[in-house]
């Protein structure tokens, strides 16, 4: 830990060497120039650079080689991951870092900074490479939506010792603002398979979170907010197959006096419509990936009939699982809240369906309807034994602004009874249809 605090230390100071430099540089420049030259600084600042800790016997080898990936992306968040943070928090002069009791089943170590501003985490390379390839979009995605639940960065390190072992490991800022006493920790995924926290363990899961009632009390128009930026952070991570990440909730309690009026957003928190929490969330550990491996785990899961329910599913649809488990089983409590986004909600009305193909066996179809907006999918009940169907459905959905310039998507699909094969229902047909003709006036489907 010596070592690892050494070189941490080292490569921040760096940074912050490195940031005179430039900044020297780029006062020599004209104006033109200083813009180009600035811009250059905030989003081409992939590199890899190194620091040698200790050395053996007294000799010229390093005990330790440390290396950092991408080091300015994490300083140009302005987020508190600046090189001054981390060498306040993790460098040379600040106390022992403190081991942090976790329910994590990967067996890896996290510490904490001695603030509990930084967690440090080891992780395996293939995580690490693929963190280190999301970088030039997490940057982009961090800077254009500052209010983003994706958590904060400060370090992607590989450790190479002496011996020619390799340790990984990232530096993330904590989603829990270390003045507040938090009450009440939980960790949801949106999934409710075997999602419970064993006795002894402090950190609830999902199943846990649904037992307790709980719910994050929210100003309607904040809920709305919350609910649009999770989902905005989830497609993110969906696009570069990410999966099994959480969202990290915390809850501290509030005293009368706290002058926080409701919906603030206050020391990294939101305060409740009763003022008397303030809720810390975030969503951590995304850097596993929709691997063969995982997508045979979610075909035994598929035979074994929990595949909606188990946490490996592929990250389409892990995110848009969880998007409506935080809408609907965290943040709503009312049907009404529930049908709203940031600009409104949608109204679909399911009708009938003629002379639909005969998909079953028997000569018939149990066909139903999927209809789908952003990340929130809405379903018809199956009809039995019917190729002309009449459901007479009313779907809901929440919009919020993300969803104007995409389009509503409706499948017709016929459902196989056998619910060890579910996810294998029977395509029937499908059409698709841009929100912005809805959004003119109500739109009259007939084909």
């Amino acid at each position: 830990l010596v070592l690892l605090r050494e070189g941490i230390h080292a490569l921040a100071d760096h940074g912050l060497r490195r940031r005179v430099l430039l900044q020297m540089l780029e006062d020599q420049f004209p104006q033109n120039a200083k813009c180009v030259f600035s811009m250059y600084r905030k989003w081409l600042p992939l590199a890899q650079r190194s620091a040698d800790a200790g050395r053996a016997d007294g000799g010229c080898s390093p005990e330790v080689t440390i290396s950092s990936f991408s080091p300015e992306v994490f300083e140009n968040l302005n987020a508190g991951t600046d090189p001054e943070r981390i060498i306040a928090s993790l460098g040379r002069d600040s106390p022992d870092y403190r081991e942090l009791s976790t329910n994590s089943k990967s067996g890896e170590l996290f510490l904490f900074s001695h603030d509990r501003q930084f967690i440090i985490k080891t992780i395996t390379q293939k995580e690490l490479q693929l963190l280190a390839r999301m970088m030039p979009a997490y940057q982009s995605h961090i800077r254009s939506m500052p209010q983003s639940l994706i958590v904060r960065y400060g370090g992607l390190f590989h450790i190479q010792w002496r011996d020619g072992t390799s340790t990984y490991c990232m530096v993330m800022k904590s989603v829990f603002n270390p003045e507040f006493s938090i009450l009440e920790t939980f960790d949801l995924k949106g999934s409710l398979h075997h999602r419970k926290k064993k006795t002894g363990e402090s950190v609830g899961k999902d199943e846990d979170w649904i037992a307790s009632g709980s719910r994050m009390k929210l100003v309607g128009s904040v809920q709305c907010e919350l609910s649009a930026q999770h989902e905005i952070d989830t497609h993110l991570l969906s696009r570069f197959k990410m999966m099994d990440y959480s969202i990290l909730v915390g809850i501290a309690r509030l005293h009368e006096n706290s002058g926080f009026g409701p919906g603030n957003q206050k020391a990294g928190g939101i305060v409740s419509s009763d003022r008397s929490e303030i809720y810390f969330a975030g969503i951590i550990d995304f850097s596993i990936k929709y691997s063969l491996k995982k997508q045979a785990e979610n075909l035994l899961r598929v035979a074994q009939g929990a595949a909606t329910k188990a946490s490996c599913v592929s990250a389409d649809r892990y995110a848009e699982r969880q998007v409506q488990f935080l809408h609907e089983r965290v943040l709503v409590d009312t049907p009404e809240l529930g049908q709203l986004g940031t600009i409104g909600s949608l109204r679909a009305e399911v009708l009938e369906a003629h002379n639909l193909v005969a998909a079953d066996w028997m000569g018939a179809s149990d066909p139903y309807v999927c209809i789908k907006l952003g990340m929130f999918r809405r379903y018809t009940q199956a009809i039995p034994q019917n190729c002309n169907p009449i459901w007479n459905s009313a779907l809901h959905f929440p919009v919020s602004e993300h969803h104007r310039n995409q389009d509503i998507e409706v499948t017709v699909w016929d459902e196989d009874k056998i619910r060890s094969l579910a996810g294998n229902d029977d395509f029937l047909g499908s059409l698709r249809l841009p929100l912005t003709s809805v959004v003119r006036g109500p739109v009259e489907l007939s084909r």
